[in-house]
């Protein structure tokens, strides 16, 4: 199962940039940032007018950590959620950002959605 779940995280990328990007093409932003990636389940690079891509937090959202996590049931939580922003982002028509530049935070909107709306959460402490 869990290998399933990481040759579906290696795939997702290569297949995005054979397809352009996002399948659904949703990756145009009301701030004029565009996604570039998903880097976890909370957290996406965006290129913003007047500078490089960099890493965004999107704001409502939490995932537990892959690499480094405490027990196997924390990895799988962090996996989770990495797969599920993914598919909102791929099922999403149209995608918005709100930046907030200084703290690097973004607020993430799928069809007018808040992001945490759509993605479930992970319990508070999947060790337990």
């Amino acid at each position: 199962m869990i290998l399933v779940a990481l040759a579906m995280l290696v795939l997702a990328p290569v297949a995005g940039a054979i397809a352009g990007g996002s399948s659904s093409g949703a990756v145009v932003a009301t701030t004029g940032c565009r996604l570039v990636s998903v880097v976890n389940g909370n957290t996406v690079d965006l290129a913003c007018p007047g500078g490089p891509a960099r890493h965004h937090h999107v704001m409502g959202l939490s995932s537990p950590p892959v690499l480094g996590a405490r027990c196997l049931s924390e990895a799988w939580w962090g996996l989770r959620a990495q797969i599920a922003l993914r598919a909102q982002v791929w099922r999403a028509n149209a995608l918005s950002f709100v930046e907030e530049p200084r703290g690097h935070l973004v607020l993430m909107l799928a069809d007018g959605i808040p992001i945490q709306r759509l993605v479930p959460r992970p319990p508070p402490d999947p060790c337990a």
